[in-house]
């Protein structure tokens, strides 16, 4: 159901979570550092384009992160191939888009560099086994190899710590994760892509009117059952997708 949503209707929340917000800056920040360019003015033009008052709230909260930013550095042994780069890739008849933040050669093989922030309380082991085996990551691990990538690995995930601003502004390093290598296999890969047509198929059965779209209602809670989706109150029936609470959505994607 949050999928229809989000991806098929195009109707979002008023606002992101801050979590959210602040990630996607952090992100950017990494992303031109990888590329060598100035970091500051690229994440103050994108916090600009922000309602102000919004723009004032996560600027403050970037700035307990600004130390830890200012400190990453990208490994020497890194050849960075590309970053934000948009691909595709087949699910049996269906496209699946997306777009790698950088394809990074290492130790004879190419890797999918991802940049995370994570909270002080989840513990970093399980959140990469997590990702190893995730949808998302397993999805973009066959888009690199289709583009001609290999032998591709899997994801290196290079993680800022959301630690208190005292600790971060003391210690900026404790925040930063050394880079973690998440090896995964093509059985591995095989079976989320199983897994994924299935899903779709069902999906797209749904969305054509042969049966209601199913609510994941394991999800209500969030990721870490600390908030509400933004979609419940449509989905209890006390508001409806078109509503002002919500608004329009543009693409995140554009298949080939």
């Amino acid at each position: 159901m949050k999928a229809h949503y989000e991806y098929t209707l195009h109707r979002g929340g008023l606002r992101k979570p801050d979590a959210l917000e602040v990630g996607a800056l952090v992100h950017i920040a990494l992303d031109a550092i990888l590329r060598e360019a100035m970091w500051e003015p690229i994440v103050e033009e994108a916090l600009a384009e922000l309602e102000p008052v919004r723009a004032v709230e996560l600027s403050e909260l970037v700035d307990e992160l600004r130390p830890a930013i200012a400190a990453w550095k990208k490994p020497e042994d890194w050849r960075v191939i590309g970053s934000e780069m948009e691909l595709s890739v087949p699910c049996g008849p269906h496209t699946i888009v997306g777009r790698l933040d950088a394809v990074v050669e290492w130790n004879g093989s190419f890797w999918h560099l991802q940049h995370k922030t994570l909270g002080a309380s989840v513990p970093v082991a399980v959140y990469c086994e997590q990702q190893r085996t995730d949808w998302h990551e397993s999805v973009y691990h066959r888009m690199a190899e289709r583009a001609s990538f290999v032998p591709f690995a899997g994801t290196i995930l290079n993680i800022v710590r959301k630690l208190s601003a005292k600790r971060i502004a003391e210690f900026p390093n404790d925040a930063l994760v050394p880079p973690q290598y998440l090896p995964r296999s093509d059985a591995d890969v095989d079976e989320a892509f199983q897994d994924l047509q299935q899903l779709i198929d069902d999906i797209a059965t749904q969305g054509d009117g042969g049966r209601r779209v199913v609510k994941c209602r394991s999800s209500c809670a969030g990721p870490f059952r600390n908030s509400l989706c933004v979609y419940k109150p449509v989905c209890d029936g006390d508001d409806v997708i078109s509503s002002e609470n919500y608004m329009d959505l543009e693409p995140r994607y554009a298949p080939d």
